[in-house]
C-alpha cells in the first residue's frame, strides 16, 4: 500500500501546526524532531526507496507522529493553561525522573471525556527508535504522556482535579502494578479471564495515585458528577471508590492498600500522603485572593481548599453571590494561587 496519501495528510497537519506556541521548549523541539523524521521518510517515499516488505513499519512510524501531533496542537500555551500541566509535572517527578517525557492534551467535545492514552507504551517507543536507527533516521527524543479532556472544561480548575487520576492511570501503565497485583493474586487463572477485577484495580489504583496529592478533591468531583452508583465491568460502584479513597485519607486500615504498596514496594514505590493539609476554612479565598503557597505539597492541595469553598454553602463571603460568579472566582484564585507559586520558585531559582 502506497503511503503518499498519509504523507500528504501528515504534511498538511504540520503546515497548520507551525504556528504554534508551546509553553517550554521541550514541546518546541519534539515538534521540530518529529518534522526531521517525517521529512526524512518522505525523502526516502520520494526516491522508492521504502521496500513493500517495511511499507507496514513505516506506516506505524507515519501514524505516530501524527498522532502525537494531535496532541502538540492540544498542548499549546493558549489552550491548555501551564498552570495545570506544571502542577501534573511535579507528581510526576514523584514516580518517574526522566527528562524525555512530556505531558501532552488532547481537547476532546465529549464533556465526559476525561481519559488517558495507553499506547504506545515504552517498549514500542524503543521499537520505533530502533528501526528508526537502523534506517539512519534521526530517532524520536521524547515521548508524550496522552490525556484527553473536555474542551468545554480546561480551564476549569475544579474539575481538572481528573488529571491526577488520569496521570495515576499513567504512572500504573507504566509499571504494570494492577497487572502485576493480578498476577500476584490469581497466579493460577489467565489473565485474559481477570479483565474486569483488573480494570478495577486500575481505578482503584488511579483513585488513590490522585488522592495521595490532592486529598478527597477527586472524590468531591465524582459525587459532583455520579448520575447512579452502579459499577461496570471496567469501573467499580462510585461508593466504593469514594470509600476507598477515605480510608487512605483517614489512616484506616485498607487491604487493596496494602495489597497495592506490597507490588510497589519492590520497585521502591509506595502509594502515601504527599500533600500538605491547610486550614480550609480559614483560606485567603474567603477573603478573594489568592492562597500563599509554600511548597510543593501545599501546591496540590490547593485544589481541595478550592473543593472544600465551592461546596460551602453557608459563609458569610459568598453568601448572596450567584453561584456562576462563585465559580468563576473560584477558578480565577486558584489559577492565580498557582500560578504565583511557579513564578516566585522560578525567582528563587535564579537567584541561587
Amino acid at each position: 500500500m502506497s503511503l503518499n496519501l498519509l504523507i500528504n495528510q501528515i504534511e498538511e497537519q504540520f503546515s497548520r501546526s507551525r504556528s504554534n506556541v508551546y509553553s517550554d521548549n521541550k514541546r518546541e523541539k519534539h515538534f521540530l524532531n518529529i518534522y526531521e523524521v517525517f521529512s526524512s521518510i518522505k525523502e526516502l517515499n520520494i526516491s522508492s526507496s521504502i521496500s513493500a516488505s517495511e511499507n507496514p513499519a513505516y506506516k506505524q512510524i507515519l501514524q505516530y507522529i501524527i498522532s502525537d501531533l494531535q496532541y502538540l496542537d492540544s498542548s499549546t500555551l493558549n489552550v491548555i493553561p501551564f498552570e495545570i500541566i506544571s502542577c501534573l509535572e511535579l507528581a510526576l517527578k514523584d514516580w518517574i525522573d526522566e527528562d524525555n517525557l512530556i505531558l501532552s492534551t488532547h481537547l476532546s467535545n465529549d464533556y465526559n471525556d476525561f481519559y488517558f492514552f495507553p499506547n504506545p507504551n515504552r517498549e514500542y517507543f524503543n521499537q520505533i527508535n530502533s528501526f528508526l536507527i537502523a534506517k539512519s533516521i534521526a530517532k524520536i527524543e521524547y515521548r508524550l504522556i496522552k490525556i484527553s479532556l473536555p474542551k468545554l472544561l480546561s480551564r476549569d480548575y475544579l474539575s481538572t482535579v481528573a488529571l491526577y487520576h488520569e496521570l495515576g492511570h499513567f504512572i500504573d501503565f507504566e509499571y504494570n502494578f494492577s497487572q502485576r497485583l493480578i498476577l500476584k493474586k490469581y497466579p493460577t487463572i489467565p489473565i485474559a479471564n481477570l479483565q474486569s477485577q483488573l480494570s478495577h484495580f486500575q481505578e482503584y489504583f488511579a483513585d488513590l495515585f490522585a488522592a495521595q496529592y490532592i486529598s478527597d478533591a477527586s472524590n468531591q468531583y465524582l459525587e459532583d458528577r455520579m448520575i447512579s452508583d452502579i459499577g461496570s465491568d471496567t469501573h467499580p460502584k462510585t461508593s466504593d471508590r469514594i470509600t476507598a479513597v477515605n480510608k487512605f485519607l483517614n489512616g484506616e486500615s485498607l487491604d487493596l492498600l496494602k495489597d497495592f504498596n506490597e507490588v510497589l514496594s519492590s520497585l521502591d514505590k509506595e502509594l502515601i500522603i504527599r500533600f500538605e493539609e491547610k486550614n480550609c476554612s480559614s483560606s485567603n479565598f474567603y477573603h478573594f485572593i489568592p492562597e500563599i503557597i509554600e511548597n510543593d505539597k501545599q501546591l496540590h492541595f490547593v485544589y481541595k481548599v478550592g473543593w472544600f469553598i465551592w461546596k460551602d454553602k453557608t459563609h458569610a463571603s459568598y453568601v448572596g453571590i450567584p453561584e456562576r460568579q462563585k465559580y468563576q472566582m473560584l477558578n480565577n484564585l486558584i489559577e492565580k494561587s498557582i500560578s504565583s507559586f511557579f513564578l516566585l520558585k522560578g525567582w528563587n531559582n535564579i537567584a541561587k
